[in-house]
């Protein structure tokens, strides 16, 4: 099941900036002990889409190189398993 992630990003460089708020589109695979089949793995991250909520509404494309920077960024990738883990204990507290 793919869930949307958000934080604040601010982009400077050259005289400008970019202000919005990132939303990464994302699934996780959990993690797999293994079987007598299947060898065991860890989880994982599967990034579906990376786009900037403006101030005004408006939603925008980053640019190939800030997707393949956030997509290599482990503080990113903490933030997201954290994300997923923090929406689950709340499912479960919730009864969903």
């Amino acid at each position: 099941m793919s869930r949307v992630y958000k934080e604040p990003f601010l982009f400077e460089a050259a005289g400008l900036a970019i202000e919005g708020q990132l939303l990464v589109t994302y699934s996780i695979t959990p993690a797999f002990a293994g079987s007598r089949i299947d060898p065991p793995h860890d989880a994982g991250i599967e990034f579906e889409g990376f786009e900037l909520l403006l101030e005004d509404g408006t939603k925008r494309p980053l640019p190939d190189w800030i997707e393949e920077m956030l997509q290599d960024s482990d503080d990113l990738k903490n933030s997201l398993f954290e994300d997923e883990a923090d929406y689950r204990i709340s499912s479960i507290q919730s009864g969903r």
